[in-house]
Order: structure tokens, then C-alpha cells, then sequence
């Protein structure tokens, strides 16, 4: 199996103790604990492994530990395994962190943005009624229409933070509306789970603060990715530096599309790894009921069984980083060496397959060179070239298309190439 993707949990993954075996057995993480210190401004192992349940409730404790752990997960198994991911995603917190996974941002910039978002959730939490509750057992249908009921009636903000399966929300609001709805719901059979340490994330709560993180985001450079980071507000992966920033300048008052990036990822995937010290996402993808695999580092079965499944032994590097990440540009040149040529003419040929194809392997070449994900712009020149040379080869245009068409698939980014689709309806 090649096709992994990794992905990274948010608030809520915290526990005292947390990343210690790591800590004691990885000098790298040690080391990544020790700078994290130096910029934090406090010592970070003392509070994840001599801490209470307390100190680790506080969120600029435990945002920035959440994501320094999941950074240092994901070196270390990285660093093991070595498979490129053909995705990375995070939820709400984690989103940072597969951000600075994927070489979008650095490490620094990361733990800045994450303090940063934990002072201004710290900051809305005190001046503001309102907070967030996980509700199980209720269709998130059902929770939305409580919701717009609740809010018609009373006014105010409240509704849906996060949806994360069909029968699991988190809902963020004003608390005397958030308790009705907790009332409501749990009379019709659900569970609550309120987070009253947490701020109300991911709704217009946040918007006072929000221009606040916009600006911190604007005045940091946000690079291309090494591969695919399906984003929180849209559940479609983004693969260049600008549109992440964009997307990432709305994730604290939209709604994280999880229950979608799962999904989507089901659709796509092999094994799924979850890149931190528990199982929170891999219990979402439980409850979900989708047949990929989701395997959480923190599990040392599920640990040995990766590295058993990919012929890694203990100690042993992996494949030191080599690509398996499918990207627009090597489904092309895919299609290409797996289609019959029927025009036999030399001249043709060399004009409508030899140059377009040299073309794509340079593309490639410099992709892989830059060890980063072709933006649209590269994907759309493939494109082009492919169509030439499927042209020129006499493939007739129905096939042309499905071939295409199950490429870009493949790599989740046919949302970026309407014309595709457009012409598979003509």
C-alpha cells in the first residue's frame, strides 16, 4: 500500500503527560520541545509531563503543546516510515500543524500563529458569554435546524463549529443558547460534551479578533506545499501558498468541514495516519463507519503494523522521503507511457508527442527539484501537453476524457479544472 495520508488533531488531543515516551526517546523531539521553550517563553515538557489537568486546559498551554507534539510525531514517523503523504490534513488546531508539515510555513511561524490564536481565543473567552459542546448521537441536520430554531427565537450566535460525523458536531455560541440547545438535544437522546476551557471557535464570535490573526497570517510567507493540505473550510485540498493564506484568514470563524475531509479521503486513500499522542481522529473515522484505515502513531500495535506493512524494521531508516505523492503532473506522463499511439506519421509524432512529452518530464523534473506540489498553473500546462498528445495519438475523445478525468480524481483536484468536467458532459 502506498496511498497515506496524515493528519493532525486539534484541541481536545491534550493530556498531562503527553509526547513523554517521544520526548525520552527522540533526541529530535527533545530538541524541538527545547526551542519551542525558548520561543513559548515557559517551559513546555514541564507543563505537558509534570502539569495537572488544569495547566494543560489552558489553551495557550495546550494549543501550543498540541501542535508541537503533532510536529514531532510526524518528524519521527516521517523519519521511520518515510512515505510522502498523498494528503495532510488537520482539524481546526491541527490545520497549523499540517501547514508546517507540508513546508507552507515554518515551524517558528507556525507556533507563533498558534500562540497568537491562543491569545485571542483566551481574550474572546473572558469578554465574551460563550463557549463550545460536542454533541453525539443527534444527525447534524437535526442539531442545525435546534439551532436556527434556538437563534430565531432568541437571537445571537450560536450554531454547528464542527462537523465531524454524521451523528458528532461541536457547537459554539452564546452560552445562555447553547445550554437550550444542550437541553433540547439531550432530551431527544444525544450526548453533550461542553468545553467550557475553550473559546466559541470556528463561529462570528470570533470575528472581533479575527482581523487580529488576518494580519499576523498576511505578514508571513506562505510557501507552495510538498503535498496536498485539504483544508478546514472546504474539505478540497489547496495546492499553492496564496490560497492557503486566504482559507487560513477565515478558519477561525467558519465551520471545519471534517465529517468532508474524511470522506474525501475515503474516497482516495489506503491508510490514514493520525500524527499525535492519542485517538481522536482515528475514533471519528471509527464512528464514521468508512472503510479506509485510520492508524494513530500514538498506538504501538498500529505503529508496528506501518512499519511491518511498508518492510520497515526497527531502527532502520525508511525510504528516506521518496515521492509517492500522485500529482497532476505524473498522472500525465502516467497516461501517456499507458496509451496506444495510432498515428504513424514521424513528423506528427515527434511535433505532438515527443516535444509535449519532454515538456512534461522537465516539469516534473523541476517539481521534484523544488520538492514541491505543482501549483495549478504547472498542473494546467500537464494538462495542455497531454491533451496534444492524446490528440495526436488518435485516442478518441470519450476516452481522452475518463482517462483524464480519473486522474485528477486521483489526486483530488478535478474542483480546480472545470473544463474537464465540462467537456465529459458534452
Amino acid at each position: 500500500m502506498r496511498n497515506l495520508a496524515y493528519v493532525f488533531p486539534g484541541q481536545g488531543a491534550q493530556h498531562v503527560g503527553m509526547g513523554r515516551a517521544l520526548y525520552d526517546s527522540c533526541r529530535e523531539t527533545r530538541d524541538l520541545f527545547h526551542e519551542s521553550s525558548r520561543q513559548l517563553g515557559f517551559d513546555l515538557r514541564e507543563y505537558c509531563f509534570d502539569g495537572t489537568l488544569r495547566d494543560m486546559s489552558l489553551l495557550d498551554h495546550a494549543l501550543p503543546a498540541i501542535y508541537v507534539i503533532s510536529i514531532a510525531c510526524f518528524r519521527a514517523f516521517y523519519r521511520d516510515i518515510g512515505i510522502r503523504p498523498q494528503f495532510v490534513a488537520g482539524h481546526s488546531l491541527g490545520e497549523y500543524s499540517a501547514l508546517a508539515c507540508s513546508g507552507v510555513i515554518t515551524f517558528q511561524n507556525g507556533l507563533e500563529l498558534v500562540m497568537e490564536r491562543s491569545r485571542l481565543a483566551m481574550q474572546i473567552a473572558r469578554q465574551e458569554d460563550g463557549y463550545m459542546t460536542v454533541i453525539d448521537g443527534l444527525a447534524e441536520t437535526e442539531v442545525e435546524q435546534i439551532c436556527q430554531n434556538v437563534k430565531a427565537k432568541a437571537g445571537g450566535t450560536i450554531g454547528i463549529a464542527c462537523f465531524n460525523t454524521d451523528n458528532q458536531v461541536a457547537v459554539s455560541g452564546y452560552a445562555p443558547l447553547l445550554e437550550q440547545v444542550e437541553s433540547i438535544v439531550m432530551e431527544q437522546g444525544a450526548s453533550v460534551t461542553p468545553l467550557f476551557t475553550g473559546a466559541p471557535f470556528h463561529c462570528a464570535m470570533m470575528e472581533p479578533v479575527a482581523m487580529e490573526i488576518r494580519q499576523r497570517i498576511r505578514s508571513i510567507e506562505f510557501c507552495r506545499p510538498k503535498f496536498p493540505i485539504i483544508m478546514n473550510t472546504t474539505a478540497l485540498p489547496a495546492i499553492d501558498g496564496n490560497t492557503i493564506a486566504h482559507l487560513m484568514e477565515k478558519q477561525l470563524v467558519m465551520p471545519v468541514q471534517w465529517n468532508k475531509t474524511m470522506q474525501f479521503l475515503n474516497q482516495r486513500m489506503d491508510q490514514v495516519v493520525e500524527m499525535g499522542t492519542g485517538r481522536l481522529l482515528s475514533e471519528l473515522f471509527g464512528k464514521s463507519g468508512l472503510p479506509v484505515q485510520c492508524l494513530s502513531y500514538a498506538s504501538p500495535s498500529e505503529r508496528e503494523n506501518l512499519l511491518k506493512a511498508y518492510k520497515v524494521l526497527p531502527g532502520k531508516a525508511g525510504v528516506a522521503g521518496k515521492g509517492y505523492t500522485f500529482n497532476v503532473v505524473a498522472g500525465c506522463l502516467s497516461i501517456v507511457a499507458t496509451t496506444r499511439n495510432d498515428n504513424m506519421d514521424p513528423l506528427a509524432y515527434e511535433q505532438g508527442v515527443s516535444e509535449p512529452y519532454k515538456t512534461l518530464a522537465a516539469l516534473l523534473e523541476e517539481a521534484e527539484k523544488a520538492d514541491c506540489y505543482p501549483d495549478r498553473e504547472v498542473s494546467l500546462k500537464a494538462l495542455r501537453c497531454l491533451d496534444l498528445i492524446l490528440e495526436t495519438k488518435r485516442v478518441e475523445s470519450e476516452i481522452q476524457q475518463r482517462k483524464i478525468m480519473s486522474m485528477l480524481h486521483a489526486t483530488g483536484l478535478e474542483y480546480l479544472f472545470p473544463e474537464y468536467a465540462e467537456r465529459m458532459l458534452l
